[in-house]
């Protein structure tokens, strides 16, 4: 039911994004624009998307986690789009950081998603996740 949709269609999707961008910045020690454009970017959108569209999926325990996520990612959207995809775009800041401007990324939400969908994971199909994990 609830549950399965939830893992299925929400959790794992977001940790999958969370674990694609964490690897990205582990990775990212020059400008590297694509990086910042095709992982980085697609995964701050795709989780945003997630969260909005799929907001009946999210556990209640995971709802405030859910808005400091969203939050973090409009703002870091908004300055990558404003710097990035500008009429003329500023291609001198190396990285687009919201962090810095009050926005920095909730971790301890993050956390959060992942830990959660690990543990609906082994709810519904027992052992394994824990591998992933």
């Amino acid at each position: 039911g609830w549950k399965e949709q939830a893992v299925s269609e929400l959790l794992g999707p977001v940790y999958m994004q969370l674990d694609r961008t964490e690897s990205a910045f582990v990775r990212w020690r020059d400008q590297n624009f694509y990086l910042e454009a095709k992982v980085i970017g697609e995964g701050n959108r795709t989780i945003r998307d997630l969260l909005l569209e799929k907001g009946h999926l999210i556990p209640p325990a995971l709802l405030k986690d859910a808005g400091e996520l969203i939050e973090h990612y409009d703002y870091w959207l908004e300055m990558y789009e404003s710097k990035r995809l500008a009429e003329s775009p500023d291609l001198k800041t190396k990285f687009i950081f919201a962090g810095p401007q009050g926005y920095p990324f909730p971790r301890a939400s993050a956390q959060r998603f992942q830990e959660t969908f690990l543990s609906l994971w082994n709810e519904l199909y027992g052992s394994g996740a824990e591998e992933i994990g």
